[in-house]
């Protein structure tokens, strides 16, 4: 990940809403719960017909995506009884709130699920969470398949590392690969991986060590490279947000570069548009978007409470 070559003069203050744009952008945001920090109301932005927040359900949530087809979110809900979050799906009224962990209690047990994220086609997610057999409190990167499992069990363990900590899995369009966040227990230091779920096999996509610290990785639709954003060590809360090959050739393209931070990188449908998460206006994250041709920003969010981009779909 290379140091930011071109940092523009921070725009300050309340910038032009976005126009022009489409489809159904996933988000949590609004007034949460002091006893739950970070888990916030989870909704979507109808980008096309209205730029308020949507709500969904009275759920408080996090990394809150929508389903392939635009019909269901998923999303990990705060649970004030246990640590981490109870991962579920919902239609967009808030109704058929489905936990999933039942597709897996008769058969498998782990703890602390977090950051869920759909396949290509709906019928796979992948999550990541600590295995309960085993002395550790690293999370492990995990596929829950929700069709075809022939009586089986539709949970799946992709990662057996125990010397590294697993954060933000994205399963690529083909359905073959997810991208993830490596820190190892060894030196602490984090990196992005490619891991290959049919065997497990990772293969480093950064290797700056501690360097930068990575995160929130996203694939472009043809899976040829991936979005994510980074921080240096001697500013860790100044992210900023890159692009680079898939295959860790090559050098990456800075796309957002400001001191604030910046993060959870969303691209648009049709590649045009990218979403992110900034604290540039000084009161707290709001959802911006960037047209990637010519840099022009715009801004979707404007409150005194943090708002997050989670999944845009047609």
């Amino acid at each position: 990940t290379p140091t930011p070559t071109i940092t523009p003069t921070p725009t300050r203050g309340f910038l032009p809403p976005p126009t022009g744009l489409t489809g159904r952008l996933s988000a949590w945001g609004g007034e949460g719960d002091a006893r739950r920090p970070g888990y916030l109301p989870l909704g979507y932005f109808d980008l096309q017909n209205n730029l308020n927040f949507l709500r969904v359900g009275d759920r408080l949530a996090r990394f809150v995506n929508f389903s392939p087809n635009g019909q269901r979110l998923l999303y990990g809900r705060a649970s004030l009884d246990q640590p981490g979050s109870v991962l579920e799906s919902s239609n967009l009224t808030g109704g058929e709130q489905d936990a999933l962990v039942l597709l897996w209690q008769d058969t498998d047990t782990v703890l602390f699920n977090e950051m869920p994220s759909y396949g290509p086609t709906g019928n796979q997610l992948t999550f990541v969470a600590v295995p309960s057999a085993v002395g550790t409190i690293t999370n492990e990167v995990y596929t829950l398949a929700l069709a075809g499992t022939d009586g089986g069990s539709p949970l799946r363990q992709v990662t057996n590392d125990g010397d590294a900590n697993f954060e933000f899995p994205q399963i690529s369009p083909d359905g073959s690969r997810i991208v993830a966040v490596r820190t190892s227990a060894l030196d602490n230091s984090t990196d992005l991986v490619v891991i290959d779920i049919a065997s497990g096999t990772q293969t480093p996509l950064t290797t700056d060590l501690t360097t930068f610290t990575e995160t929130t990785p996203r694939w472009t639709r043809d899976a040829s490279q991936i979005y994510y954003a980074a921080a240096p060590a001697n500013a860790p809360e100044n992210r900023d947000i890159f692009i680079r090959p898939a295959t860790g050739v090559g050098t990456p393209q800075t796309l957002v570069a400001d001191p604030a931070d910046d993060s959870f990188p969303v691209v648009s449908p049709d590649g045009r548009h990218l979403a992110f998460s900034s604290d540039r206006g000084g009161a707290g994250y709001e959802i911006y978007i960037m047209e990637i041709q010519t840099g022009a920003l715009s801004q979707l969010t404007n409150n005194e409470f943090d708002d997050f981009a989670g999944s845009w779909v047609p």
